[in-house]
């Protein structure tokens, strides 16, 4: 036992060091004396290197979700919605034809990169790909997502107080416009004998409501 782990020891090493895994925290070991051992995962570069092996593409949300040290913005909401919308064989299809089009496009071998340098070559793997038919499922709609528990808590949690601070937003923009419009109506009327300059002043102080007066208005 002691040569088979000294082997994948030493291959882990190796994958780490060119980039392919990245440290993804550490468990306890129960081998010889219990002691924490860190944890290894996909980097990006990783990621994409996998996609040749088929099992890999046969279950790509898995490896996504499994692989929580790849950073995805707003993890859980993404993950969720792509398990809703695509089906495993769509899946399978769209990292095949991704791997094919990032072996296609003009892309330097993944030994040579980064994972900050593979952002730059999304766009061209993507267009190098070949275009397959999906076979998403008919009945989506942006409504049957909400039926997904964690879709759900997200737009309760994140989406409808966006709304509710936009509806408000919009409000008050649309009193400050009535009143520049009202304004603007009032100055049309006056003449430069009138002094335009005082009387629009006299009639913006009267005419916009003070904020903290408005406020108070609802209690």
């Amino acid at each position: 036992m002691g040569g088979i782990y000294s082997t994948v020891s030493r291959r882990v090493d190796d994958l780490y060091e060119r980039g392919y895994i990245t440290k993804a925290g550490t468990q306890k070991t129960t081998r010889g004396r219990q002691s924490a051992e860190t944890k290894y995962g996909l980097s990006w570069k990783g990621f994409i290197a996998s996609l040749a092996i088929p099992t890999v593409r046969t279950s790509i949300l898995q490896t996504l979700t499994e692989n929580s040290q790849l950073q995805i913005p707003e993890r859980e909401f993404v993950l969720a919605v792509i398990s809703e919308i695509y089906s495993h064989e769509d899946l399978e299809v769209i990292s095949t034809s991704f791997f094919i089009g990032f072996l296609l496009c003009t892309a330097p071998p993944l030994d040579d990169l980064l994972d900050e340098d593979l952002k730059g070559w999304l766009l061209s793997a993507f267009r190098a790909a070949p275009r397959s038919e999906l076979k998403t499922k008919n009945t989506m709609n942006l409504f049957t997502l909400l039926d997904n528990p964690k879709i759900l808590h997200y737009v309760k949690e994140n989406y409808i107080p966006l709304i509710d601070d936009y509806e408000k937003q919009v409000f008050e923009t649309y009193q400050l416009l009535k009143h520049i419009n009202n304004a603007a109506k009032y100055l049309a009327t006056l003449t430069s004998e009138d002094k335009p300059s005082e009387k629009i002043v006299a009639y913006l102080e009267n005419q916009i409501p003070d904020p903290e007066i408005d406020e108070n208005k609802g209690d």
